[in-house]
């Protein structure tokens, strides 16, 4: 992530999704933290609704 400081649980969050090649810094950027979450969030949705599709369910 350049030069952003990533925190472990921030970290913990990409790693879960695939995205492991980063480094974690104990002093973190708060703000780099929760848009990380959200966009992990996203992707956990996106794959449960591709997941619904691919079971032949409505999404």
């Amino acid at each position: 992530m350049g030069s952003y400081s990533l925190s472990e649980e921030a970290f913990q969050e990409l790693e879960a999704i695939g995205i492991s090649d980063l480094a974690v810094s104990k002093r973190s950027d708060v703000i780099l933290a929760f848009h990380v979450h959200e966009f992990t969030m996203s992707v956990h949705e996106i794959r449960g609704f591709l997941q619904t599709l691919e079971a032949g369910d409505k999404a």
